[in-house]
């Protein structure tokens, strides 16, 4: 986040500089992920994940009708800067968790536009399919290993939401 001159608005530190973000399920708090220095990134051992996120917004940016979904806290924050902080931006922390998000969102706000926003690492999927070949195994197809865009666009045919794809300036 420093790195990217990106704010985290809505976290606090701990004493050792780990971040911490929490996750809510509707209004309850139901787990926290903590983020390392380094970019290591935990969960409390027992605390639920599959369905939990942490919104990036002011209360009254969910008055406008559109709610973006995302992966991770610096994806979120970013998408959030770029919007000029109009809309909220919700953290679905992992791929796998974009459809639970996605599905408890349009539970919520069935009436919304919901933008999901796909981590696309053609880069890294590329790579795995070259890894796999060079094993000796019979490649997938190039989408099968892009797990985030994959993922991404399964959460957005689920709830008849909408795909934009994000792709690392790294």
């Amino acid at each position: 986040l420093l790195r990217k001159d990106i704010p985290a608005p809505s976290l606090r530190m701990t004493a050792s500089g780990d971040l911490v973000v929490p996750m809510y399920q509707g209004d309850n708090m139901v787990n926290v992920q903590t983020i390392a220095p380094c970019g290591k990134k935990l969960f409390l051992h027992g605390g639920e994940v599959t369905g939990s996120y942490h919104i990036i917004s002011d209360k009254s940016t969910l008055d406008f009708g559109l709610l973006l979904l995302c992966e991770g806290y610096a994806t979120g924050a970013t998408l959030f800067k770029a919007m000029n902080g109009q809309y909220p931006v919700f953290v679905a922390f992992n791929a796998n968790n974009l459809t639970p998000v996605a599905v408890s969102l349009r539970e919520q706000y069935p009436l919304y536009r919901i933008i999901i926003g796909a981590d696309d690492d053609d880069v890294t999927a590329r790579k795995m399919m070259m890894k796999d070949i060079a094993d000796g195994k019979d490649p997938k197809p190039l989408s099968d290993y892009n797990t985030g865009l994959r993922e991404a666009k399964r959460a957005a045919d689920t709830i008849g939401g909408e795909l934009i794809t994000l792709r690392s300036q790294e």
